[in-house]
């Protein structure tokens, strides 16, 4: 039987809703070899799942997804094989998610103003202790309060660029964001190429550095996986795959990508002075 890898899932550290020990158990469980645990601006999930790994004979690989936006575009980069304990991403990592907690204050600051009464506190009961916040649980806030029948909608009506509680996010420049991926060891990739309109950023991301593109992900058209395929191909980016699963609206396996890239992943790290 082939060994297959997720590289892309989230935990409770950010925006999913798996405990980091539990995501390595459910990939033991569906037999797959390797999982990347991704979480928005956060490393806290690595360690629990790290030592998991251990219990379950899972790979579990360190990783961080950071974004950086323009406007209505913009991209999701992930990290692999990240030093987690590296001090100066982690600071980063502080200031990043200190930026996050004021903008969700300031979006649910002005769905008041606009008679959607959420509070912070509301929010913050939809994220577990500790996690870094972030729209989603604002939107599952405004679902359980019954203003919006699922958080698609509340993006689409209310979060998203353009409409009346978006916010600007706390960012760093592009550059400096691929800097603190491979300054910690890791390999930076071009997460869901589909959003965004991502694709413009590619030639400049390939001159920052970047080894990777994910190809393969539940929102993409076989249309899409295919012109994902001819840009791995004419950069010479790496074909990642994941589930980017969250929770049981997307679980974990339901995309996934044979072992070897894993290997290549590892082959493509910087190397450390």
């Amino acid at each position: 039987m082939q060994k297959v890898a997720d590289l892309h899932i989230h935990t409770i550290a950010s925006d999913g809703s798996y405990r980091p020990e539990e995501a390595v158990k459910i990939a033991k469980k569906m037999k797959i070899s390797a999982i990347a645990i991704c979480d928005h601006d956060s490393v806290d999930g690595i360690e629990p799942a790290l030592e998991a790994g251990k219990l379950y004979r899972v790979k579990v690989i360190p990783a961080v997804e950071m974004c950086y936006e323009e406007g209505p575009t913009g991209v999701h980069i992930v990290g692999y094989f990240i030093d987690w304990r590296n001090a100066t991403l982690k600071e980063a990592l502080r200031e990043i998610q200190q930026g996050r907690f004021r903008r969700i204050r300031d979006i649910v600051d002005r769905l008041s103003e606009i008679g959607i009464e959420i509070t912070l506190a509301d929010v913050l009961a939809e994220a577990a202790e500790g996690s870094v916040l972030t729209r989603p649980h604002v939107a599952r806030a405004m679902v359980k309060r019954g203003y919006v029948k699922s958080e698609s909608e509340a993006f689409e009506k209310y979060l998203i660029y353009g409409r009346p509680a978006y916010v600007n996010r706390y960012q760093l420049p592009l550059g400096e964001i691929m800097r603190l991926i491979r300054n910690s060891g890791g390999v930076p990739v071009l997460a869901h190429p589909k959003y965004q309109d991502a694709i413009k950023f590619v030639p400049y991301l390939v001159e920052l550095g970047l080894k990777g593109i994910e190809v393969y992900h539940p929102d993409h058209t076989p249309k899409e996986v295919a012109r994902f395929k001819k840009i791995a191909k004419k950069y010479g980016l790496i074909e990642i795959g994941g589930s980017d699963a969250h929770g049981a609206e997307r679980p974990i396996g339901t995309v996934t990508v044979p072992y070897e890239i894993v290997e290549r992943l590892e082959k493509a790290r910087p190397e450390m002075i």
